[in-house]
């Protein structure tokens, strides 16, 4: 199966004062209509490319957003990745172990929970 989602990253930065501007580590948004955010990678370091093929930045910590709950909060997994891939493969693998946190539009039909009302009897009077 296709992965829900599909990974973004910033533009890179331009102009004179480029050098000052923090580029964020890639991003995972939903395939639906509304692009929600399925989880980031966070790292102390800005995001250069060279580095991360390399794998010569800090250890990368990986946020899930949990859209079962409103507003949707970040769950940060356990442990660092040394790696850009290591990180990726843990969202992937939280993603397919936890399908209730990925909003109802783009969750698997045997995921998704019908929630119907109590047949009730009309009484005749």
């Amino acid at each position: 199966m296709a992965a829900p989602y599909k990974w973004k990253v910033e533009e890179p930065p331009t102009g004179d004062f480029r050098s000052f501007h923090y580029r964020g580590w890639p991003a995972a948004v939903y395939k639906n209509d509304a692009q929600d955010l399925c989880g980031d990678i966070q790292c102390p370091d800005s995001y250069q490319p060279f580095m991360a093929r390399a794998g010569s930045h800090k250890p990368l910590t990986v946020r899930v957003c949990d859209h079962s709950v409103r507003p949707y909060k970040f769950i940060t997994l356990d442990g660092a990745h040394a790696t850009l891939e290591l990180a990726k493969t843990a969202l992937k693998g939280y993603i397919e172990a936890n399908p209730a946190v990925m909003p109802g539009d783009v969750r698997p039909p045997s995921q998704i929970e019908t929630i119907l009302p109590p047949a009730r009897k009309r009484l005749k009077i």
